[in-house]
């Protein structure tokens, strides 16, 4: 219930500042209002129409705020969920809503082809909402470390390097409030990762080896053997050697 009043306090006083024109400021409050609605929900095994209803009006009207500064993938994520929301409930007008909503989704979408730069953010977008939600519990950093390095990797596959970097460093530092021997596999994963696009997107050995010795630290320890090999650890130690060689 206090998670709930909290939800209602943060969409209450959002309203009060977007109508004021502190158009960062609501979306950060709507924003964890919206993430309160849903982790409150979580734990009900039925949701009450109305719960659905009320965590549908706050997805929506975030989907609004964020359209309104043209951040659109953001935006997209959340209408969906309002359309989610208001099919949920079961009823002829939630299913209007819902219709409208995805409307919404469909609309911002398409103010996206006209930026081809940021339709990626359509992919990172899931993630970004979900390691939201688990910032607002205790003891979640390996999995929103987890939500930080599927960005990391999209953003790599996509050939975006500085983007990919700070998503694979976030991950590191999610990683390091966590025990290790729980995930010292992945860490040394974002190490070599790091390492290659140090290596072939920014053409910085020196970083790039740094990461290499981190990684051949952590799959020392943390690499299971199969047929007797090491096989990331043996990648990376001749990597490693070869940004040595002249």
């Amino acid at each position: 219930m206090i998670l709930r009043e909290q939800a209602e306090q943060n969409v209450r006083e959002a309203r009060i500042l977007y109508e004021n024109d502190q158009r960062e400021e609501a979306i950060t409050l709507q924003r964890r209002g919206a993430l309160q609605y849903a982790t409150a929900m979580r734990d009900e095994e039925e949701p009450a129409p109305e719960a659905w209803r009320i965590r549908a009006l706050a997805c929506r009207d975030l989907g609004d705020y964020l359209t309104a500064v043209e951040a659109y993938s953001e935006a997209a994520t959340y209408y969906q969920e309002a359309t989610d929301c208001y099919t949920a409930i079961g009823s002829e007008e939630g299913e209007i809503a819902a219709r409208d909503c995805a409307a919404r989704v469909l609309s911002v979408v398409a103010a996206l082809r006209a930026r081809p730069e940021e339709r990626l953010h359509l992919l990172t977008a899931r993630y970004e909402r979900q390691r939201q939600q688990l910032a607002l519990e205790p003891a979640t950093e390996a999995l929103q470390a987890e939500c930080c390095a599927h960005i990391a990797r999209i953003f790599q596959r996509r050939d975006r390097p500085d983007e990919a970097i700070a998503h694979y460093l976030e991950a590191l530092r999610l990683y390091a409030l966590t025990p290790q021997d729980e995930n010292g596999l992945a860490c040394a994963e974002c190490h070599h990762r790091l390492a290659g696009l140090y290596v072939a997107a920014l053409d910085e050995p020196e970083q790039a080896a740094g990461h290499y010795g981190e990684a051949i630290a952590l799959y020392t320890a943390y690499e299971p053997v199969v047929h007797g090999e090491q096989t990331a650890l043996a990648l990376c130690l001749r990597a490693l050697e070869m940004l040595k060689e002249p």
